[in-house]
């Protein structure tokens, strides 16, 4: 295959190629764990502070905050709790939810985060409803407006905690919370119509185990007088029929700017295994805004099970998420902190400037990396840097610049099979301005540079630049591509 465009296709090419705008990147590595309590001491509480190192995510999405006895925490404790696990896990921010009802038995959710919190809601079901006296959430939703660096919108991440165990009533209980969910990203999408929505937690739900049911009024007035606890009073603003249909008001779900999917997670190595429970039920999920190019895309996502954890990606290949901190961790390790497993989805977020041409190769975990720029990409910007995500960890990474070209003489016509990658295409020649990096342990590599404060770059010939990252497992044995990405100022 010729791995360079030629100039005489450029016209038609340029066209078919180029996305709609995008932006400044930034990837986002969410988790979402039920941690059946945060006990400092214990030797649970040492292994959830491994597996969360080991994830090494960017906000990570917390249930049943309290201790592992069931004991009730006042919201003094809860909050110390949860500041002690930020601060041995190294995140920066946290936040836990009030406790505003009857109906929780003491238990909390909360969030840790890389990020500054710039709001934090914890929905109850007074504040959801209107309605003074209003009871009929078993735990609030809390809500962390996080200010996600280079992306110049809010985002936001939903941490709920729906009412356990089976049986009629609680699927009731269950339909009712998750139209106050649809309220309280409704509330924030109303705010925000550009932002961006997450939603994790324990649905106690199992997409592939569960019946339908049409609830009506007199339904649950027979729940009242026959199980419902005495303080439960349903909000006049929830109407009849209720459906408990929880796959189809998740997909109905409306994010700021498209429905809601969840990520399809499944154990490391595995295309089949998706529980999230020790006793192999899937009840925790992840959902986000739908796929939309140039603003959000799903990347990978994994059920961490340490007993999986061997940090090989083991066939089939890319079912596997990367994981950090120190090497893989005990077996035993997910059984100590939890009965649930954490599920961990990371995403690609882009502003509003700039755009992709062309599409990447996949290396190492079947992945392919990301071109993009971080900062301010305004003229006289100090921050700004051109930047490379989902690469290789700890690889050189060969970056180019230059203004775009199809070239009809350039170092790279010169190589029929490019480093012998058979689908790797070069957007911008290799004889524009170069520069050799490395990767980080993340996969990551990014230059400073900043922009003149010069008017004449204002409407000119767009920047572009894409990078080559060494990588043995390469199809080619050899190296991996970035898409190029373009930036007009």
């Amino acid at each position: 295959m010729n791995t360079i465009l030629r100039s005489t296709a450029a016209a038609t090419l340029l066209a078919a190629l180029l996305s709609p705008s995008a932006g400044a990147t930034e990837h986002l590595r969410v988790a979402t764990y039920n941690v059946l309590g945060v006990d400092p001491g214990s030797s649970s509480y040492a292994s959830l502070v491994d597996i969360l190192t080991r994830l090494d995510a960017d906000v990570v999405l917390l249930q049943e905050i309290g201790t592992a006895g069931g004991s009730t925490l006042s919201q003094f404790q809860a909050n110390s709790q949860v500041a002690e696990l930020a601060a041995d896990t190294g995140y920066a921010h946290n936040a836990v939810s009030f406790l505003s009802g009857t109906l929780s038995g003491g238990l909390r959710v909360g969030v840790l985060s890389r990020y500054p919190i710039l709001e934090t809601i914890s929905h109850d079901a007074f504040s959801l409803s209107g309605s003074f006296g209003s009871n009929d959430m078993t735990r609030d939703i809390l809500q962390t407006t996080l200010d996600v660096p280079d992306i110049d919108v809010p985002v936001a991440c939903f941490t709920l905690h729906l009412k356990a165990s089976g049986g009629e009533i609680n699927e009731f209980r269950r339909a009712v919370e998750l139209r106050r969910l649809e309220q309280a990203v409704g509330g924030f999408c109303a705010q925000n119509p550009d932002g961006f929505a997450f939603v994790g937690g324990d649905f106690n739900w199992d997409v592939g185990n569960f019946s339908a049911e049409v609830f009506g009024q007199n339904d649950y007035l027979s729940f009242k007088a026959n199980g419902l606890p005495s303080s439960y009073t349903l909000g006049p603003d929830i109407t009849f029929p209720l459906i408990y249909n929880p796959p189809a008001t998740m997909s109905a779900l409306q994010g700021c700017t498209q429905g809601m999917v969840f990520a399809d997670a499944t154990w490391e190595d595995s295309t089949t295994q998706t529980g999230t429970f020790q006793s192999g039920s899937r009840l925790d999920y992840m959902f986000s805004e739908g796929p939309q190019v140039g603003r959000l895309q799903p990347l990978i996502d994994e059920v961490y099970r340490s007993a999986s954890d061997d940090g090989i990606d083991a066939a089939p290949a890319g079912q596997y998420l990367p994981k950090f901190g120190a090497g893989p961790l005990p077996s035993s390790a997910s059984g100590s902190a939890s009965d649930h497993f954490p599920l961990v989805a990371t995403y690609r977020l882009e502003s509003s400037n700039g755009g992709r041409l062309g599409f990447q190769t996949a290396g190492q975990y079947a992945l392919a990396p990301f071109a993009g720029y971080e900062g301010q990409a305004v003229l006289g910007s100090t921050d700004f840097a051109f930047s490379v995500s989902q690469a290789r960890p700890n690889s050189p990474a060969f970056l180019m610049i230059g203004g775009f070209q199809f070239p009809p003489i350039s170092l790279a016509t010169l190589l029929p099979d490019f480093f012998g990658n058979p689908l790797a295409f070069l957007y911008v020649p290799l004889d524009a301005f170069q520069v050799v990096l490395s990767t980080d342990s993340r996969g990551e590599a990014r230059l400073p540079s900043g922009l003149p404060n010069n008017p004449a770059l204002l409407g000119g010939p767009p920047i572009y630049s894409q990078w080559v990252v060494l990588d043995p497992a390469a199809s080619g044995g050899f190296a991996t591509t970035s898409d190029a990405y373009f930036l007009q100022l």
